[in-house]
């Protein structure tokens, strides 16, 4: 599991059913917000974090995951 923060240039986040964009929205995020990411999941060539109510874009997500570096360690191209 890795810690993100909500870092959208829009100011929120769409939480998805499913990693699509066709998918029911269930709620949103605000930027800021602190979610915990469990899985990464690609579809349809886009990048989704799996979060506890559904899914957000990757590219929605500023991780948080401190390596043994000290630099973030989860997977995202």
């Amino acid at each position: 599991m890795c810690v993100g923060v909500i870092a959208s240039v829009d100011g929120y986040a769409n939480i998805r059913e499913q990693p699509t964009t066709a998918s029911r929205i269930r709620g949103s995020l605000v930027k800021g917000t602190k979610v915990d990411v469990y899985e990464v999941v690609k579809r349809d060539g886009r990048y989704w974090y799996r979060v506890k109510r559904g899914y957000i874009r990757a590219n929605q997500i500023r991780r948080e995951c401190p390596g043994s570096d000290g630099k973030i360690n989860f997977p995202y191209p």
